[in-house]
């Protein structure tokens, strides 16, 4: 037998996916997760897994250095000289 676990129950096909889940013998749902705690325990309670609504922690984002731009290459390029020529 297959275990899965649903993550995320906001999206607006999950209903069909319980369902489709529903219909197979070979897959048990161990744990259903959402942010929502009553949108998870809704979920689970269609297909018998247990609801999970704890927040992950946030780690902070590092820090990065500002962007510095190259200096524009004064070589033309061979497409750019093509371009040019045309011109």
């Amino acid at each position: 037998m297959t275990t899965i676990a649903f993550v995320g129950c906001a999206h607006i096909h999950t209903p069909g996916f319980i369902k489709a889940v529903q219909k197979r013998d070979d897959i048990k749902v161990k744990s259903v997760w959402d942010h929502d705690p009553t949108r998870a325990k809704k979920r689970a309670a269609k297909k018998g897994g247990a609801a999970s609504a704890r927040k992950a922690k946030a780690k902070p984002a590092k820090k990065r250095k500002a962007a510095t731009k190259k200096p524009a290459s004064k070589k033309a390029t061979p497409k750019k000289a093509k371009a040019k020529a045309k011109r």
